[in-house]
């Protein structure tokens, strides 16, 4: 595999990586954003 593609894809799964910890990090920000826009079972949705 090229190295430029291998360093792409592993950027690439970067910023998913540090998205879902994030997500998971700031659980209540995230619920209390689903509560304001009137998401049924808020919490559940975010998780």
């Amino acid at each position: 595999m090229n190295v430029v593609t291998l360093i792409g894809r592993l950027l690439f799964a970067a910023l998913f990586i540090g998205s879902g910890i994030g997500h998971f990090a700031k659980l209540e920000a995230m619920t209390g954003y689903a509560k304001y826009k009137k998401l049924p079972a808020a919490k559940l949705g975010v998780l």
